[in-house]
């Protein structure tokens, strides 16, 4: 699996792959988020995940980290200034 900046996603994918990865319903996982191998400006946030697209022999899944305030309103989180994308082949 790769993570990918919104505009590494676009690149490698293109706008309309990426823009339909966003489209998809963010809901929270279950995934902690540890100090010893997440990005430190994860840490202390509730990750959510929207549903994976496949695109060509990839799946693409949009995520988002929000911290308490943003999940305390979550209408004015800046979703789309916020995601992050990871890139998983298929075999």
């Amino acid at each position: 699996m790769k993570k990918l900046s919104k505009e590494e996603a676009i690149d490698k994918f293109g706008e309309d792959t990426v823009n339909k990865a966003m489209k998809t319903n963010a809901e929270p996982t279950s995934r902690v988020m540890y100090p010893s191998y997440e990005v430190p400006s994860h840490i202390g946030k509730a990750e959510y995940a929207g549903d994976p697209v496949k695109v060509g022999g990839w799946k693409l899944t949009a995520y988002y980290y929000l911290s308490p305030e943003d999940e305390e309103n979550t209408d004015s989180f800046d979703w789309d200034g916020n995601v992050e994308f990871e890139a998983e082949e298929i075999w």
